[in-house]
């Protein structure tokens, strides 16, 4: 009969601290960098508002 068989599934330790720390520091960069998407797209979609007013105003 084959090892792989009879193998007991793999047992994963809890997170250390350090490791807690770490992923928490990714989660916030990652919040981070969608904030950032985030006013990317509000900054253009007033650019593009902006740009719809000054010509309504050119031809009033």
């Amino acid at each position: 009969m084959s090892n792989a068989l009879m193998s007991k599934p793999v047992v994963e330790a809890a997170p250390d601290k350090e490791e807690k720390k770490e992923a928490a520091e990714v989660k916030q960069y990652l919040m981070k960098v969608d904030q950032q998407a985030k006013f990317l797209h509000l900054q253009a979609e007033i650019e593009s508002l902006w740009q719809q007013v000054q010509r309504a105003s050119i031809d009033n």
